[in-house]
């Protein structure tokens, strides 16, 4: 639903199409219907319906205007409860899929970059901490989380996929055709 909600997480942001009854409508018809709902929600890029307003900017990656720095002090606690507040209204799902795709400006700002020259892993610990982090969260709240995982074959290095919390289900995004 992304920016379709009145998110109480982010008050004034996005552009509502759906009012919170509505989905918990969809939700419950769902279920009668034998067929679960995945809510799909960003939380660390593509989250340019947020970060465009001027009380969310300072959350920003570097200058970008689409991804959450992960190592701003606020961003884990507000991208935590939008996962509770996503989940309250799902309450009879098994999953949760927190995107986490194309993160391409990941470690611009100068905390994530002095984070990612510290660790071997380099910026993708930037990543796989917050990642983990927000993984961690969601299996403690009952669902399985999903992420894309196009940032650990963009950044050549899938055996750092083993750092991810277990249960935490990978989705390959293909840009081009093949396999």
């Amino acid at each position: 639903y992304d920016c379709r909600v009145p998110w109480e997480t982010f008050p004034g942001a996005g552009i509502p199409v759906y009012s919170r009854s509505q989905v918990r409508e969809i939700a419950a018809f769902g279920q009668k219907i034998g067929l679960e709902i995945v809510p799909l929600i960003q939380t660390q890029g593509h989250l340019e319906w947020l970060l465009k307003h001027p009380h969310y900017r300072a959350l920003r990656e570097g200058s970008a205007c689409n991804e959450l720095c992960p190592l701003h002090q606020q961003s884990e606690p507000l991208i935590k409860a939008w996962i509770n507040e996503v989940i309250d209204l799902h309450p009879h799902g098994q999953y949760l899929h927190l995107g986490s795709d194309e993160t391409w400006n990941l470690a611009t700002c100068p905390k994530c970059q002095e984070q990612a020259q510290k660790d071997p892993r380099g910026k993708m610990s930037v990543y796989i901490d917050h990642v983990g982090r927000l993984c961690r969260h969601t299996l403690q709240r009952g669902r399985q989380p999903i992420i894309w995982g196009d940032m650990f074959w963009r950044e050549k290095c899938p055996e750092l996929a083993a750092g991810l919390p277990q249960g935490t289900i990978l989705i390959n995004w293909v840009y081009r055709g093949g396999p």
